[in-house]
């Protein structure tokens, strides 16, 4: 049997209005450390998700999160 590997991770939960429209969203995150935004996940439209990032990674970043029938919300988080 595989021996199973385990990464440290830090997470953010994001919440959004239902000005979202659409069965499902796309979420971006982008910080000024990295070189384009980052894809983070496409997920169901139920007003929440939960964002991972590096154990090492702190500082702002900014959200966008697109619904799939339209509406645009952005919003910045700070990790510690």
């Amino acid at each position: 049997m595989a021996a199973l590997t385990f990464t440290q991770r830090k997470t953010v939960n994001v919440h959004w209005t239902d000005e979202i429209k659409g069965g499902s969203v796309s979420i971006q995150a982008n910080s000024p450390a990295w070189e384009e935004p980052k894809e983070v996940r496409n997920t169901t439209n139920d007003g929440y998700a939960t964002i991972t990032f590096p154990a090492d990674f702190t500082g702002e970043c900014e959200v966008v999160v697109s619904g799939s029938h339209g509406g645009e919300e952005t919003g910045t988080v700070t990790v510690q």
